[in-house]
């Protein structure tokens, strides 16, 4: 029957096939019913058996009869597949497991070798890597603590400048101090480029300040100035490596930017740059006689003449007491900065010679130097050149070992002091003294080593442990592994020290997540103490509180460490501690 829209359409001629198919296939069951009864008769008949036909040749489709099985029920089937399914199953995951186990094997085969080979120290002093770490302090942004979007501080800035590295102030620590043990660097250099671009806190500046002295020639045993640190009887041991060597360049440096630069052996400063030492300073913004005109009313809840934080709502200029406050804070900061400068750069300046140089403005770089501020004015960043150079002798002594050792060695002595001559001349003795590295490593190459040489370690103490424990369990694997030379005596167990910190203001969110880590620290018996460092200069009075009473409930002795600042809050939830430490330059109270 044709459709409607095949009419419509005028496609009759086109399914004339169709019509023809249907047409015999209806006049064959209909005329001829019994034509197709037959066939399938004849189709569907089994072969006949050879004993249907006693004493006569079987016809060709004659065969011996054979009993069929009967078919597979269901369940049968779905067993079998299931069956087949999960050997597949089983296979696959047998090489799957063989794949991962071999790729983790290669990858900490891989990392292990990367390791040994970039802290290797050849015992011959003369074949010794000599690398210089480089700082950019210029582009780096220093944090109490990392967050998850602290990557996002790797964009480019404004200006086509370099990517921002964002870094805590414990890793910048910690990668200075691994430096002054490493024999294989041998110099420190810090690039302030136009200034430090992202500010940072005067209490993390003197702990960096406090790494680079360490670093400066205090070898073997180092004088730490943090009494923390003097308590543990902490030592940095470089192996017997010689004198050690610090440089700061920049092209512009201010008060904290030199308060930072001075820790380091030599300081310059490019001969157009210029030194702004105008002292420390405190800026205010008042918004209560805008609040008033737009009849907006602020009501604040404080207790005593100095808590000073709600004034910015409420008043139209300083008070006695915030005055008072302001004015005592900057000038113990100050002082402190003053005395480290003149400490560090050997410098006879009294308050007198200090009055001047802050009255006296913007310095050029021939007046830093006049009165001992700088050692040297280059015209360019020197540590391209100084490495050229360098690389240049090492060349030089590599060619006469090898190729004519024979030469004369005053020979040999006479090219090499033209070497440095030629760069004495360029950028000044001052510069060219003492730098001996050959090749520059980067703040971020130097932590990424030093992150996978401890996951390395914690690696090989893991498979330790298990070893321990297999060793533990059965006498024959005992005696394998002492066969091998593996030490199956019982592990030392070891007390931990718990480091918690409260870095911001403090508010719910903060203190849900200290309140959190607490109770899971006090419920831990294999922490036996807590470091408490606060980074904060305060916030809500029900957070601080509920951090206390959180602390109240602690039998462990806890030792207190403050950053910048532990005001307010801050200071109240650091009460709780046995001790207290803090920097020369935090605020607090």
């Amino acid at each position: 029957k044709r459709s409607g829209r095949d009419r419509r359409r005028g496609n009759i001629g086109r399914r004339w096939w169709v019509d023809s198919v249907l047409g015999s296939v209806l006049f064959t069951q209909s005329i001829m019913p019994e034509v197709g009864t037959a066939a399938k008769t004849v189709a569907s008949a089994p072969p006949q058996s050879a004993d249907a036909f006693p004493g006569k040749k079987p016809p060709n489709n004659a065969t011996k009869a054979k009993p069929r099985p009967p078919p597979p029920s269901a369940l049968r089937r779905f067993a079998d597949g299931a069956r087949g399914l999960a050997g597949r199953s089983l296979r696959f995951t047998g090489k799957a497991a063989v794949a991962v186990a071999a790729v983790n094997l290669a990858v900490m085969y891989y990392e292990s070798s990367q390791v040994g080979r970039f802290f290797a120290v050849d015992e011959d002093e003369s074949r010794r890597k000599k690398r210089v770490l480089v700082l950019p302090l210029d582009n780096l942004r220093v944090v109490e603590r990392g967050s998850p979007s602290a990557d996002l501080g790797r964009l480019a800035g404004p200006g086509g400048r370099q990517p921002t590295i964002t870094v805590e102030c414990r890793e910048l620590v910690n990668a200075i101090e691994e430096a002054a043990a490493d024999p294989n660097i041998t110099s420190l250099f810090a690039d302030f480029g136009e200034g430090v671009r992202h500010p940072i806190g005067h209490g993390h500046l003197e702990e960096i300040r406090s790494a680079v002295e360490r670093f400066n020639g205090r070898h073997g045993e180092a004088s730490f100035g943090n009494p923390v640190f003097k308590m543990a009887g902490a030592t940095t041991n470089t192996g017997g490596a010689g004198p050690k060597r610090s440089y700061a360049f920049g092209h512009a440096f201010g008060w904290a930017d030199y308060y930072l630069a001075s820790s380091f052996g030599s300081v310059h400063l490019q001969a157009r740059g210029t030194m702004g030492l105008y002292g420390a300073c405190s800026t205010n913004v008042f918004l209560g006689p805008m609040l008033d005109k737009y009849g907006i009313k602020v009501h604040v809840f404080r207790h005593g003449l100095y808590k000073n934080a709600p004034s910015i709502f409420t008043d139209s200029k300083y008070s006695s007491a915030h005055l008072e406050n302001v004015k005592s804070t900057t000038s113990s900061i100050d002082d402190t900065i003053q005395a480290a400068i003149s400490s560090s750069r050997d410098l006879k300046f009294d308050g007198v010679m200090w009055k001047r140089i802050k009255m006296h403005g913007t310095m050029s770089a021939a007046n830093s130097k006049e009165i001992g501020l700088i050692d040297a004015s280059p015209v360019v960043n020197p540590l391209s050149s100084l490495l050229k150079m360098t690389k240049k002798e090492a060349k030089l002594e590599g060619e006469k070992k090898n190729a004519n050792p024979s030469e004369d060695e005053e020979e040999e002595g006479d090219k090499k002091s033209k070497i440095r001559v030629k760069a004495e001349d360029k950028f000044g003795k001052e510069v060219v003294d003492g730098f001996v590295a050959t090749e520059a490593i980067s703040l971020s190459q130097y932590k990424n080593m030093l992150a996978r040489r401890e996951r390395v370690e914690s690696r090989s103490k893991g498979i330790a442990s298990r070893l321990r424990t297999l060793a533990e369990r059965s006498t024959a694997t005992a005696a394998i592994l002492s066969a091998f030379g593996f030490d199956a005596g019982g592990q030392q167990k070891r007390d931990k020290v718990a480091v918690l910190t409260i870095d911001g203001a403090i508010g719910s969110a903060s203190a849900y997540e200290s309140v959190r880590s607490l109770r899971e620290i006090r419920e831990d018996e294999s922490i036996k103490c807590l470091v408490l460092r606060v980074n904060s200069p305060g916030g809500s009075v029900i957070s601080s509180e509920a951090i206390r009473e959180e602390l109240l409930l602690f039998k462990k002795p806890i030792v207190s460490s403050m950053g910048n600042a532990a005001a307010s809050g801050g200071y109240y939830v650091s009460c709780m501690a046995e001790k207290i430490f803090a920097n020369r330059t935090t605020l607090t109270g």
